[in-house]
């Protein structure tokens, strides 16, 4: 049988804003290195492996201008409740032998949020929760095997893939009514952001994920799955790419 090659596109060729990186990259992805090695959660390779991702890069990029004031299943169900609970109350010391994790989010929460004003922290919360739920959901289609439609995969990778969260340091410094921050045309407009942070992250992801069996939960394989199509087929209709040369 002839081997399949794959060939992705260079979703970024035609992207034409200018790239712009925050002046203080290299000194405070240090610091938040630094920070999350003083948990002693992983071993000297795990972490290596884990700031090998290079978090502090992707905030660098994400938020070039942003103050540095401003940077600052049952098991998984029960984890999520921690974490939602810490973000809520980042002030409230964690209890006596929860999980690290508690700890690691409430000293996030109490940072970032620090500078914060009401309707930004209001909003963040309320994204922060719905995040971790619907990381919960996912856990549960793994465990139990489902299959969303396309579109009820949509709606839920909305909800986690981040990005709504990952958005909010771009409004900690605003106080914007509710009224204006849930408007439908708004709400359009995040979703639309959402929606191509999930099509990049997943064409990206998908042959690592194909090749360790856990691509279940990938925009592409939904696709396939419901279409009834092969990958090569698809490529023109699942993206967009930023000069319109990928049509929907």
């Amino acid at each position: 049988m002839a081997e399949k090659i794959l060939y992705l596109p260079d979703l970024m060729l035609t992207w034409p804003w200018p790239r712009k990186m925050h002046p203080l990259y290299q000194e405070a992805a240090a610091e938040s290195n630094a920070w999350l090695r003083s948990f002693a959660l992983f071993t000297p390779e795990s972490q290596l492996a884990l700031e090998k991702c290079d978090f502090g890069l992707l905030a660098a990029l994400g938020y070039p201008d942003v103050s540095r004031d401003y940077q600052a299943a049952s098991t998984v169900r029960e984890m999520a409740d921690i974490i939602i609970d810490a973000v809520k109350n980042p002030q409230e010391p964690r209890p006596s032998g929860e999980t690290v994790l508690g700890e690691i989010v409430r000293q996030f929460a109490e940072r970032g949020l620090r500078t914060a004003t009401p309707e930004a922290t209001s909003h963040f919360v309320k994204d922060f929760t719905e995040w971790m739920d619907s990381v919960v959901l996912e856990a549960e289609d793994r465990c139990n095997g489902a299959m969303r439609s396309v579109d009820e995969f949509i709606k839920l990778r909305r909800l986690n893939n981040s990005g709504r969260p990952s958005l909010s340091p771009c409004e900690l410094h605003l106080s914007i009514p509710d009224g204006v921050f849930y408007h439908p045309p708004i709400l359009g407009l995040r979703d639309t952001i959402v929606d191509m942070i999930t099509t990049v992250n997943d064409v990206l992801s998908y042959n690592r994920e194909q090749a360790t069996d856990n691509d279940c939960f990938n925009l592409l394989t939904v696709v396939m799955r419901e279409l009834n199509v092969d990958l090569t087929a698809r490529w023109p209709t699942t993206m967009t790419s930023p000069d319109g040369s990928y049509k929907d």
